[in-house]
């Protein structure tokens, strides 16, 4: 059986990641090469649908799962093992990308900022370092919680007055 087992090594799982991608990308080319030739651009939207539909359920299946593992029993199997289970869920946080969706509607951005309790969007720094919390020893009495970093807005939802 010892013969049988991947060799360990400082490179092993680097190839062993490149084989994996070298199939994702081959299996693609193929892939969509052979299905737009023989199902057309019809078959092609169906396969981007239901790419599209499987993909959505994963992150909906996963950002479920992340929240119920703690509270199902998760931090009891697994703490006896070494292993501390939590959820952080963080609430909208401010990125490039949401300053430049706002920047060009800002009575949007305003209707937005109006229902968080501190007013303004997370810093993606408290956010890390919520998570440098959690994986710190600061934390080793931490187990089975959902880590909420959202300023609130799970608790209250603020409407204008």
């Amino acid at each position: 059986m010892d013969q049988r087992q991947l060799q360990q090594g400082a490179a092993g799982w680097v190839l062993l990641a490149g084989l994996g991608v070298a199939y994702v990308i081959s299996g693609d080319f193929v892939g969509w090469n052979f299905g737009l030739a023989e199902g057309g651009w019809g078959g092609l939207l169906v396969a981007t649908l239901l790419m599209a539909t499987m993909y959505t359920a994963m992150v909906f299946g996963l950002a479920e799962l992340s929240s119920t593992i703690p509270t199902a029993g998760g931090g009891y199997g697994f703490v006896r093992r070494g292993v501390r289970v939590n959820a952080l869920c963080p609430g909208p946080v401010n990125t490039p990308l949401l300053r430049e969706l706002f920047a060009k509607d800002p009575e949007k951005a305003a209707r937005r900022l109006i229902h968080l309790p501190m007013g303004r969007f997370a810093e993606a720094t408290e956010i890390a370092n919520a998570v440098l919390f959690l994986a710190s020893d600061e934390s080793s009495y931490v187990n089975a919680s959902t880590f909420l970093v959202d300023g609130g807005l799970s608790g209250a939802y603020v409407t204008p007055e």
